[in-house]
């Protein structure tokens, strides 16, 4: 074009200046060569050429048979050789096709494609052996007839093929002529592979090189010993597949090592395919069976892009497995190197419910022995970008210690016989604060709190818990106890509790007094708050489940104590006909908010007495005490309810005929007593702190994760987790809090792992505390003469209202 724009402008010149003749400007040549061209029954490439020097063109087709590998070119005085391929005729008529190319300015001419007739349709036999396996790659490659390796419109291999023959491979499909069959295993093994490819020869490369629109499924790649050396400076190199676009991958395998000494930083490699493009997609969504697994090693020397699964993921990759070692470099900007996934996933929700049980290390490091790599976690399913990855839907071989690598954060020494730790998981995110404590030490003590140093103690809101809402935080609480006195170090949030109404989930015990107790109603249906957490005086701590006992004994008569400042004083019940409140049973536990109360049944009779001797203590004897008022409703309702404000008091609420009964032989001025004993495991011994928690998880060094069922969601979801471990000889706690819900930072937990964490800690017991938001740690720190929250809360608004809390305290 410039070329004739020149010339014009010349010629044009020459008239104006009149210094010579008219000159005729060239014309644009435009031909096509040959015009026809002849095309054998069993098809295959041809070509012409077009030449133009003056326009843009394009090419264009009228049958379906003929593919153009060029369709449209730029102006140029040079000729285009246009390539095409004819399939096979498998008819008995010869057949005829037109090819139309046309410049911008509308001139045309015309190649007509002759194909002769075939013999009609050509009974496929399929692939039986390795030459027909070569045979048939070339011939696809070369454009030919495949109908002969054809079984019902599928390319199917007929049996297991011995490929030991095989040295140097021909991928099957390439960028022009993209495979987009159906390749049918038929379930069958492609053994003894030993080939080399060179992929400055074949840049897409694998047993199919490049696929478009295609199925592969039910096929075997390699067996015992089978390898794959690539060569060449590499592209796109994988097991099935080097590049695979809107093609479906299932129920295939590989299991030759692919190795590739040298090659650019973009080259994808995967077993199973180098790019999963978009619309491709690897297994299925709904069943392991039909998903692809890789066996093979990876044992790539350069960094590029480099997964078990697929180098690169831009289409869909779900429900697959990777056992093979991949072995690789990490590109120094951090985008690219070996994951036992895909190296690159290139958006969110495309890689999902696949696992990982492989390993991924250094190239250098581990190729003498691939399996001294580091076992898969999932910190290396992928490379870049990270946050693509999703670890919820994910798996990985916990079973492995490596998946339990952490390190250390921060790490202090609160007391001699206390110690803080924050650690870093190394294989996922999560981020876990530790305090190990040691209860043999005398002037450490594990004890507990009620927020607001009552119970219940509502919050009346709908249990919509997030952030502060009225009651104590664990902040408050530490705060509060070590401005009245107590040397309050750490803490943390313990039991279970309904928010609402403020009533936990369990017995409660603190510094040797039975502070709650539920009724029997309750706590039958809490089977899975049978446990608890509890120490001991003598300085031990236990995760055994709880049994209780408790009596009070008046006029020579012992009648059973049914609870303790439960809910249950809100209405009288003849099933249950004592029960115990203390002081701790406020009225209005927050004076501000009126409309909160805890309310006490004005038809039973109260019976308030007053100890002689230190007040009722679990597994301590009987305590005694003087009846000083009864208040009788079981009549006429009371109008005004006896409220204990005084921590030496202790009264009764009776209903139905033992009601009666005590006013008929209980007087004012007498003596009664009481007593709560409790067994832990069948064990009886005083019982200086418990707060109950759900399920054991670990017994006696064993895992009892599965205590909960595979329908709990310790089994089924990673949250925030709050859990004590106890040590082999019950002398030492650690309570672990573990962050979670917040992607990118910290995953939480399942109970298999709580177990495993507890297990590495040193522990031989486990129970677990409340987890999701109300997980929390408060760590005093000496040098700043201040405390403060140590992890991340997960609630929105922060740090929790919880209702009880364990402390860490020094006398």
């Amino acid at each position: 074009m410039r070329n004739s724009i020149f010339i014009l402008t010349i010629a044009a010149a020459l008239l104006i200046a009149g210094c010579g003749p008219e000159v005729e400007p060239e014309q644009a040549k435009f031909e096509v060569a040959p015009a026809t061209l002849e095309q054998p029954a069993a098809g295959g490439q041809a070509s012409f050429t077009v030449l133009s020097t003056a326009e843009d063109w394009m090419a264009r087709v009228d049958k379906d048979w003929i593919k153009l590998l060029t369709v449209t070119a730029k102006a140029s005085p040079d000729a285009v050789t246009v390539k095409l391929i004819a399939s096979e005729n498998t008819t008995v008529e010869a057949r005829s096709a037109t090819i139309t190319v046309s410049t911008m300015s509308g001139a045309k001419k015309t190649v007509t494609v002759a194909q002769g007739a075939g013999s009609g349709a050509v009974a496929g036999k399929g692939i039986s052996t390795a030459d027909e396996l070569l045979a048939f790659a070339k011939a696809f490659n070369s454009g030919a007839g495949i109908s002969a390796y054809k079984v019902d419109g599928e390319v199917k291999l007929m049996c297991d093929i011995d490929a030991s023959s095989i040295k140097e491979w021909v991928p099957i499909g390439t960028k022009d002529i993209p495979f987009g069959e159906t390749f049918n295993g038929g379930g069958h093994t492609i053994r003894n592979v030993a080939w080399t490819v060179d992929t400055d020869k074949y840049p897409f490369a694998g047993l199919i090189g490049y696929a478009k629109n295609a199925k592969v499924k039910n096929l075997t790649f390699g067996s015992e010993g089978s390898k794959v050396t690539v060569g060449g400076s590499g592209n796109f190199v994988g097991g099935i597949a080097g590049y695979a676009e809107v093609t479906t991958l299932t129920k295939v395998t590989n299991n030759a090592t692919l190795s590739m000494a040298a090659g650019k930083n973009t080259t994808c490699i995967g077993g199973i395919c180098g790019q999963a493009a978009q619309g491709t997609v690897m297994g299925d969504e709904k069943s392991k069976a039909q998903g692809c697994v890789n066996n093979g090693d990876l044992l790539v020397a350069f960094a590029c892009h480099e997964g078990g699964l697929a180098g690169r993921c831009d289409g869909k990759i779900m429900n697959c497995t990777n056992n093979g070692a991949v072995l690789g470099k990490y590109a120094a900007d951090g985008t690219c190197g070996p994951a036992w996934g895909c190296s690159y996933i290139s958006k969110a929700n495309i890689f999902t419910t696949n696992f990982g049980y492989g390993h991924v290390g250094d190239y250098d490091a581990c190729k003498a022995s691939p399996k001294s790599a580091r076992a898969a976690v999932h910190a290396t399913a992928t490379v870049y970008p990270t946050a693509n990855y999703d670890l919820t839907i994910n798996t990985v071989d916990w079973t492995q210690d490596t998946y339990y690598d952490w390190e250390t954060v921060e790490e202090k020494q609160l007391h001699a016989g206390v110690k803080y730790a924050h650690y870093n998981f190394t294989g996922m995110t999560r981020h876990m604060h530790v305090l190990e404590i040691d209860l043999s030490n005398p002037s450490v003590q594990l004890t507990t709190a009620f927020a607001d140093e009552c119970i219940p103690n509502p919050n009346g809101n709908g249990n919509s818990n997030n952030g502060k809402n009225i009651r104590e935080t664990l902040s408050d609480v530490c705060n509060r106890r070590r401005s009245e006195g107590q040397n309050i170090i750490a803490g943390v949030n313990s039991g279970f509790f309904d928010s609402n109404d403020g009533i936990a989930r369990g017995y409660h015990v603190e510094e040797c007094e039975p502070v709650y107790v539920n009724n029997p109603d309750v706590s039958g249906t809490l089977g899975n708050h049978v446990w608890g957490i509890t120490v001991f005086t003598d300085g031990t701590a236990s995760c055994g489940k709880k049994a209780l006992n408790a009596a009070l004994e008046a006029a020579g008569k012992s009648y059973k104590i049914c609870s303790v400042n439960d809910t249950i004083l809100r209405h009288v019940s003849a099933k249950y006909a004592v029960n115990m409140y203390t002081s701790r049973y406020k009225q209005y536990p927050h004076p501000e908010k009126k409309t909160l109360t805890n309310a006490l049944a004005a038809n039973a009779l109260y019976m308030v007495a007053e100890y002689t001797s230190d007040p009722v203590k679990v597994n301590a004897g009987w305590a005694e005490a003087t009846v000083k008022s009864f208040h009788d409703g079981t009549g006429t309702k009371l109008t005004t309810l006896p409220y204990i404000t005084s921590s030496k008091q202790v009264g009764f609420a009776i209903s139905g005929t033992t009601a009666s009964e005590i006013l008929a032989s209980v007087k004012v001025g007498d003596t009664i007593r009481l007593k709560v004993d409790m067994t832990i495991d069948g064990v009886a011994k005083p019982i200086f702190t418990q707060n109950s928690s759900m399920y054991k998880l670990m017994t006696d060094g064993e895992d009892g994760s599965n205590t909960p069922g595979s329908s709990a969601s310790l089994y089924s979801v990673y949250d925030p987790m709050t859990f004590p471990v106890v040590s082999p000889d019950a002398k030492k706690v650690w309570l672990v809090e573990i962050d979670g819900r917040q992607v990118g930072y910290s995953i939480g937990v399942k109970g298999y792992e709580m177990y495993r964490i507890a297990k590495k800690l040193g522990g031989w017991n486990i129970t677990r505390l409340d987890g999701g938001g109300s997980s929390c740690m408060w760590v005093y720190d000496s040098s700043r003469n201040a405390g403060g929250i140590v992890n991340r809360p997960s609630d929105a608004k922060g740090e929790r209202s919880c209702l009880n809390y364990l402390l860490v305290r020094l006398k």
